[in-house]
């Protein structure tokens, strides 16, 4: 098994914006990868500040 970590820092007021992309164009490539069995599975960390680290699944399977 193989994992990778991406750090991306969003600053608070774009924070929805950006997981509003990330469902646009970034969900669906998850889906599929998963679907062929090419990805187990993907997590969300999020961090505030002073508040440490929250994380929640990607539920790649499930559609929109």
């Amino acid at each position: 098994m193989h994992c990778t970590s991406i750090v991306l820092n969003i600053a608070a007021d774009k924070a929805e914006e950006f997981e509003r992309g990330f469902r646009e164009h970034e969900l669906r490539i998850h889906r599929d990868l998963h679907e062929r069995g090419l990805l187990r599975q993907t997590s969300r960390n999020e961090e505030e500040e002073g508040h440490g680290a929250s994380s929640s699944a990607i539920d790649s399977k499930r559609r929109p």
